[in-house]
């Protein structure tokens, strides 16, 4: 029969065990090969990093260096200066590293927080993501803010407040609930589906079956200034992205520590002055919109057209030089067929048929009527006007514009602008 392996607690390691769980201190790395069935309600090494191979239910873990947990962890907070891995589902108030987080189940709880990028396999639902790097979410996701350079997007739904991405956020055939989603590139399947009030990107965002989809622009037309909107929901333009801030991690202070000031050295250990052993603890072996409308400053827009014959009495004047005789009045000149006007007929009618269950707003009746009649220096002239008609009428009667006629729009603005 093989001999027991030996219960080692080096020198300087602060152990404890009681009813309300385990507390273990040290200054180099800890190795747990069990959670000894109780809370691990403090986990500390203040220079090293932490290994747990079993299921954790506890307070804190914190570790200068590494965290891994290999097994589902509820924790009130697991911090790390390096990278933490956990290989479950992680449910925290904080889980926050300096390095990258990654998580193979669910991630739930306040906020997830990395100086690195951040990689959960499953669902998420939090407060806050926040990474340096890039952020990858399998699952579906439920969380106020996700902020990161790249964010990708794989889950069958998103409902956030806000989503922005430092360099581009890609989204899966996922059904949102956002209020603005902003990147210098938002790419969207096709089949992606749902809400979100504002998308700003600097790329034209494709085919797919968002509802909204406002550039900041769009929005300001119809309720003023977007600033307050994006800081309720801690964004910024395009531009402007804050950058997330590294995770600093602190040395704890021993609980059993006596007390003295903060400057005084620590009491001289029985130890050898090399770098500290881990406190291995052996119980057993491991187990193993195309873009919305953004009508530029169409160079120089000219409120007036072309002059028209004024009104007056002139035939009068006329009928009492003499008589007058009787002529056919002229019909009317109807310009020549553009070669991109069949384009414009098919772009102004995909607008009308989105309102085919409500009323024609006057603006969009009067822009059917121009292209009919081919009057394109008109439409020319008149666009950013028509456009801001349309926002005004949805804006009184309390409706949004459906994305396809946002980026019809844009599309006729951009053939009128050839021709």
């Amino acid at each position: 029969m093989d001999k027991p392996q030996p219960f080692v607690v080096p020198a300087g390691v602060n152990f404890q065990i009681t009813d309300a769980g385990v507390v273990i201190e040290n200054e180099g790395d800890i190795v747990l090969h069990t959670n000894f069935g109780r809370s691990l309600t403090r986990i500390v090494s203040t220079t090293g990093s932490i290994t747990i191979h079993a299921p954790v239910t506890g307070g804190v873990i914190h570790a200068a260096g590494d965290v891994s947990v290999h097994g589902d962890t509820q924790a009130d907070e697991v911090k790390a200066g390096g990278s933490v891995s956990i290989t479950g589902n992680a449910t925290t108030q904080a889980l926050s590293a300096g390095g990258s987080i990654v998580v193979t189940g669910d991630a739930n709880g306040a906020r997830l927080d990395a100086g690195g990028d951040i990689h959960v396999a499953g669902a998420v639902s939090v407060a806050s993501v926040r990474a340096g790097g890039q952020v990858e979410i399998g699952g579906s996701v439920k969380a106020d803010t996700v902020h990161g350079a790249v964010l990708r997007f794989t889950g069958a739904a998103i409902t956030a407040r806000g989503i922005q991405g430092a360099k581009a956020v890609h989204i899966g055939a996922a059904k949102l609930q956002v209020d603005a989603i902003l990147a210098p590139e938002v790419h969207l399947d096709p089949q992606t589906s749902g809400r979100s009030t504002v998308i700003e990107s600097q790329n034209d965002l494709g085919p797919n079956a968002i509802k909204g989809g406002f550039r900041l622009v769009d929005y300001a037309e119809m309720f003023g200034d977007p600033a307050p909107f994006l800081a309720e929901r801690g964004l910024a333009p395009l531009g402007a992205t804050p950058a997330a801030a590294p995770v600093q991690i602190e040395a704890p202070v021993r609980s059993v520590a006596p007390a003295a000031a903060p400057a005084a050295a620590p009491a001289a250990a029985p130890v050898a002055p090399a770098p500290p052993a881990p406190a291995t603890i052996d119980l057993g072996p491991p187990r193993r919109p195309e873009p919305a409308i953004v009508i530029e400053a169409i160079d120089t827009i000219d409120d007036t057209t072309d002059a028209e014959e004024p009104e007056g009495d002139s035939a009068a004047e006329d009928a009492e030089a003499g008589p007058v005789a009787l002529t056919h009045e002229p019909a009317a000149v109807i310009p020549p067929e553009h070669p991109l006007h069949k384009q414009l007929i098919e772009a102004v009618t995909r607008i009308s048929e989105s309102y085919a269950d409500a009323e024609l707003p006057p603006a969009v009746n009067h822009l059917m009527s121009l292209i009919e009649t081919r009057s394109y220096d008109q439409v020319r002239a008149e666009i950013t006007a028509i456009w801001s008609d349309l926002l005004k009428y949805h804006q009184k009667k309390g409706l949004r514009i459906q994305h396809q006629v946002t980026t019809t729009f844009n599309t006729i603005n951009s053939l009128v602008k050839k021709m």
